[in-house]
């Protein structure tokens, strides 16, 4: 069995539509939601991020990212959904990477210590999928063994290929709100500046 070892894949291909702005690119609270997600996986102790960028918002999300040890991959499908883009970043990870932390950036008030548990859940069963808890509720990200997340192309949605394989699914009970937190309009947007 290899050493364990977590890359993260963040599937930032979305259009922002229900923001009526890119929201990647929204302050939160004095830098960019895109970049304070980085940031957030960095400082769990993740070093290999594949970031996956689609019009019409990608090139200026990658100007804002081009500083940062990021490997940016373009999802050219027009229309894509999120396991397309998924399925775009799963071929820029580098291969020895055990497990695949999934960060959508919908959620960016995760806690970099909610990322480095899942971490540590991986490094003792990197077999397992495991997926935060809060109050009950199942929230983001996922971290999936790469053997697993590898059968993506194979399914429509991640949600479909987590359906197959609920036995492998442990749930992580977790203090860290952020995990339920989505980002998906300007109201929401207006509640985690608050927070």
């Amino acid at each position: 069995m290899p050493e364990p070892k977590v890359a993260a894949l963040i599937p930032a291909a979305g259009r922002s539509e229900r923001m009526g702005c890119c929201k990647m690119l929204l302050p939160l609270p004095d830098r960019p939601v895109i970049i304070r997600c980085i940031e957030t996986i960095r400082l769990a102790g993740i070093n290999d991020i594949v970031v996956v960028l689609a019009s019409p918002h990608g090139t200026t999300i990658h100007e804002k990212i081009d500083h940062l040890p990021v490997t940016v991959a373009w999802n050219c499908n027009e229309g894509s959904d999120m396991a397309g883009s998924l399925k775009v970043g799963l071929e820029h990870l580098p291969a020895d990477a055990t497990g695949v932390l999934v960060f959508l950036p919908d959620t960016p008030l995760v806690t970099p210590e909610t990322c480095e548990m899942l971490c540590e859940r991986h490094t003792q069963n990197p077999t397992a999928i495991f997926i935060p808890t809060h109050a009950g509720r199942r929230g983001h990200p996922l971290l999936l063994p790469r053997v697993v997340i590898d059968q993506l192309p194979d399914y429509p949605t991640l949600r479909d290929l987590l359906q197959l394989r609920q036995e492998l699914i442990n749930l992580c009970p977790t203090e860290d709100a952020g995990i339920l937190l989505d980002m998906d309009t300007p109201e929401d947007y207006e509640q985690l500046k608050r927070m």
